[in-house]
C-alpha cells in the first residue's frame, strides 16, 4: 500500500513539473514536432500509471491471500480441540482457615445470589437453624466458593425453581462438629445425571459444568465428596463439613414488647414459609398457620388473629387487584400493621415502588441476622405510633 502512494506521488510531481517546463515555452517554438512529442510522452505516462495500477492490484491480492493464511493458521492453533473442552483450572489456591461467623460468612455471597436469580426468575432460600453454634475455625473462602458453584450451576441450567442451602447438625467428635449440607432442587433434572457424575468424577471437560467441576475439586480440598441423588420431583447435591468452634459472639435479640407479637404469611414456597415460620417462632412470635391470600387476607381485616405484622410474597403482591392493594393500605393504617415483602429475586424489587404505602423488604436469600433487624425496626415503628407518631 505504501509502495503503490509513493508511486502515485512521483508520478503527480513528475506530471506538475513537466507541464511547468512546457508552460515556459514560447509560443513560435510549438510547433507540430513539439506536439507529436508530447503525444509519445502522455502515452508513455499513461502506460506507466497502468502498469502501476496493476502491480498495486497485485499487492492487494498478495496481501488477502497472507491474510488469509494467517487467519487460517492461527483458527486452526484455536479451535484444535472442541469449545467444551475447554481448560479447566484444577488446583484452585489453598486459603488459610481463620475465626469467624459461618452465617455472617456465607451471607457476603447472598446479595449477588438474589440478583444472578433473576435471569431464570429462581429462587434461593438459606436454611441455617437459628439454634445452632455459628463461630467456628474454617477454610471459609473454600466453603463458600464451593457453595457457590453448585448453585451457580443450578441457577444457570433450571428455570422458575426453588433451591434451597440447608446446613443440618450431625454431631460433635473429638471437638468438631460435623455438618450435613444440602443444596436441593425442587424439579425435575434427571436429564443432567451422567454430566453432573462426571463433574464429580474429576473426568467432564464441559464448559457447561465447569462451575460444578471447580466445587467438586474445591469439596477434596475441604477433605470432603460431593455426593448426587436425583428423582423427577427433586435433585439433591450432599457433602459434610467438620468444623472446629471457637468462642461464640452474642447476638442481637428481639425486643420484643409486653404483649404478644403475631404474625402472617402469605407465601406460596413450602420451602420459604418453613424457614420463616421456625425462625418467628424462635423469637416468640405467634404464627397463623394457613399460607394462603385468602384466608390472610381475612384476617387483615377481621378481629380474630389481630396480626401486628404481615409477611407477603412479592410475587402475590404483584398479581392483587388495587381494590386489595388499598385494603391492604388502609388496614395497616387503621390497625397499626408492619407489611414485609419477600422478593424472591431482583424481577421482583420494583414492586416496593409499585405500592403507595411504607414497607419492608426480605430479600431471598436472607439470614436469621437480616429478618431479626426487620423484626426490631417493626417494633420500633409500632411503638413510635402508638405514642402518637405519624
Amino acid at each position: 500500500m505504501r509502495f503503490a502512494a509513493v508511486f502515485v506521488t512521483s508520478f503527480a510531481f513528475a506530471t506538475e513539473s513537466y507541464i511547468d517546463k512546457s508552460l515556459k515555452l514560447s509560443a513560435p517554438v510549438l510547433n507540430e514536432q513539439t506536439h507529436l512529442s508530447l503525444e509519445s510522452t502522455l502515452l508513455v505516462l499513461l502506460s506507466l500509471m497502468i502498469a502501476i495500477l496493476f502491480m498495486f492490484f497485485i499487492f492487494i491480492k498478495i496481501q488477502k491471500r497472507r491474510q488469509k493464511k494467517l487467519f487460517t493458521t492461527k483458527r486452526s492453533r484455536t479451535i484444535k480441540k472442541p469449545f467444551y473442552m475447554a481448560k479447566i483450572d484444577t488446583s484452585p489456591i489453598i486459603h488459610k482457615p481463620h475465626d469467624g461467623d459461618i452465617v455472617q460468612e456465607l451471607s457476603f455471597y447472598f446479595q449477588m445470589l438474589h440478583k444472578i436469580n433473576a435471569t431464570n426468575n429462581n429462587t434461593v432460600v438459606f436454611d441455617y437453624d437459628i439454634r445452632y453454634f455459628r463461630n467456628y475455625m474454617a477454610d471459609y473462602h473454600t466453603i463458600l466458593y464451593m457453595i457457590h458453584g453448585i448453585v451457580e450451576f443450578l441457577t444457570n441450567s433450571t428455570k422458575n425453581s426453588t433451591i434451597a442451602i440447608v446446613f443440618k447438625h450431625i454431631e460433635e467428635i473429638e471437638g468438631k462438629i460435623k455438618f450435613s449440607v444440602s443444596i436441593k432442587l425442587h424439579g425435575d433434572f434427571t436429564g443432567h445425571g451422567n454430566m453432573i457424575r462426571m463433574s464429580i468424577a474429576g473426568t467432564n471437560k464441559n464448559i457447561y459444568y465447569k462451575k460444578l467441576s471447580l466445587a467438586c475439586y474445591r469439596a477434596k480440598i475441604l477433605g470432603t465428596n460431593i455426593k448426587y441423588t436425583s428423582n423427577k420431583s427433586e435433585s439433591e447435591f450432599v457433602f459434610e463439613l467438620n468444623l472446629t468452634p471457637t468462642k461464640e459472639i452474642p447476638r442481637y435479640h428481639f425486643q420484643n414488647t409486653d404483649k404478644q407479637t403475631t404474625a402472617i404469611i402469605a407465601e406460596d414456597n413450602k420451602n420459604s414459609y418453613n424457614i420463616l415460620r421456625s425462625q418467628l417462632e424462635y423469637y416468640g412470635i405467634k404464627i397463623e398457620p394457613n399460607s394462603s391470600w385468602s384466608i390472610i387476607k381475612r384476617h387483615i381485616t377481621d378481629t380474630i388473629f389481630r396480626p401486628n405484622i404481615v409477611f407477603i410474597q412479592a410475587k402475590i403482591i404483584k398479581k392483587l387487584p388495587i381494590q386489595e392493594l388499598n385494603m391492604l393500605k388502609e388496614y395497616k393504617e387503621r390497625k397499626n400493621i408492619s407489611v414485609v415483602i419477600i422478593s424472591n429475586n431482583e424481577n421482583f424489587d420494583k414492586i416496593q415502588e409499585d405500592i403507595k404505602f411504607d414497607t419492608y423488604t426480605l430479600k431471598q436469600p436472607y439470614t436469621s441476622d437480616t429478618l431479626l433487624a426487620i423484626l426490631n425496626k417493626t417494633v420500633e415503628e409500632t411503638l413510635w405510633r402508638g405514642n402518637g407518631g405519624v
